[in-house]
């Protein structure tokens, strides 16, 4: 059926666009590299098209946009957190004398509740496996004379904080780290 025309013979009614639904979103386009930590923000992007139904020829064409982009945001956990290594300029973990163990297995940095430690290999110890056992014992030893001297004069001892910081000082370098 055409439309009603005076005395000429119409062709069929235009039809004009409309849009169809909109697509679903893209992938937000940032990504996260081996050493990003934390939030990075992006965009992603759907479309839709002027074919539900298409314009005829004489038709109007949809009004509006046919893509939208919208911010979007994607966090980064960063790499595995890291077990300690001491060793100047070597970057194995655990100091090359032991293996690394997370917990949970393969946690990242920035995890809840993710714990990584060293078991050593034999002869080496200390939190990073980077002391000989020899120097652990030496250590371990000189810790508990030191606490023997301490306990004999902990009435006498001057307690005004600088020379309570050089007293801490002296005794982390003689006891090692932690270790």
């Amino acid at each position: 059926p055409g439309r009603a025309c005076a005395n000429v013979a119409c062709g069929p009614e235009p039809v004009h666009g409309e849009w169809s639904a909109w697509g679903d979103w893209s992938a937000c386009n940032t990504t996260c590299s081996a050493a990003s930590i934390g939030v990075r923000v992006g965009s992603k992007v759907r479309s839709r098209s002027c074919s539900n139904p298409a314009p005829s020829p004489d038709g109007d064409s949809c009004s509006g946009a046919d893509t939208e982009v919208q911010a979007c945001t994607e966090v980064c956990a960063g790499p595995e957190r890291a077990c300690p290594s001491e060793i100047p300029g070597v970057s194995d973990e655990c100091s090359g004398h032991g293996s690394c163990f997370r917990a949970p297995p393969r946690c990242k940095q920035t995890d809840p509740g993710c714990s990584a430690w060293c078991v050593c290999t034999p002869g080496y110890g200390g939190s990073s496996c980077n002391v000989p056992d020899s120097a652990l014992s030496e250590r371990t030893e000189l810790r508990g004379e030191v606490l023997d001297q301490l306990a004999s004069m902990k009435d006498g001892l001057d307690r005004s904080p600088g020379s309570v910081e050089l007293f801490l000082s002296a005794v982390a370098a003689a006891t090692g780290r932690g270790d």
